[in-house]
C-alpha cells in the first residue's frame, strides 16, 4: 500500500492537501489535491495529519539506524523537531 507523498499541507479550514495554503482571494479557487477534511479541533488535528509522511520518514529514520549511535542520536533528534512541529 503506497500513501500520497508528501509534503502534505493543513489549512485554518480543516483541509489537508498536497499543496501549500493559498492567501487572498485565491482561497475561493478550487483546491487541487485535496486528501482529507477535518472537523473536529480543525487546526489540531490537520497539522498531525498533515505531518503523517513526515512522521513516517522519522520512525523510519530510527529504525534504520539500528545500533549505530550516531545515527540514532541523528534521527531521534529528527524526531523531536517533527513532533514539536506538529504540536506547535
Amino acid at each position: 500500500m503506497k500513501h500520497t507523498p508528501g509534503p502534505w499541507y493543513g489549512d485554518s479550514f480543516g483541509t489537508i492537501t498536497t499543496h501549500p495554503p493559498r492567501s487572498g482571494l485565491r482561497r475561493l479557487l478550487p483546491t487541487p489535491g485535496i486528501i482529507a477534511w477535518v472537523y473536529n479541533n480543525v487546526q489540531a488535528n490537520a497539522a498531525l495529519i498533515a505531518a503523517a509522511p513526515e512522521l513516517l520518514e522519522a520512525l523510519e529514520r530510527v529504525v534504520e539506524a539500528g545500533s549505530d549511535i550516531q545515527a540514532g542520536i541523528n534521527a531521534r533528534e529528527h524526531a523531536r523537531e517533527i513532533i514539536a512541529k506538529t504540536k506547535s
